[in-house]
């Protein structure tokens, strides 16, 4: 199961000048200065790291860790 810490963590590793550890869970990722694209990228590597599948359109309905993490557990 991912975590919020493994999801800071794949921040800090594809998002430039972000200080993923002082995200909080609430957090909007625009607000932290995460952009769209930064976004997929974080969503890919997830993907990518913990096996999930992230339809385009499901996106948006990732925009901080809180909802990215209830949006994956969704899935299960």
């Amino acid at each position: 199961m991912i975590t919020a810490d493994d999801i800071r963590v794949l921040i800090q590793e594809n998002v430039m000048g972000v200080d993923a550890m002082a995200l909080g869970e609430d957090d909007h990722f625009k607000q932290a200065g995460i952009d769209s694209l930064d976004q997929i990228n974080v969503l890919l590597a997830i993907e990518e790291k913990h096996g999930y599948k992230i339809p385009d359109e499901d996106v948006k309905l990732c925009k901080s860790i809180r909802s990215t993490l209830d949006y994956l557990a969704a899935l299960k």
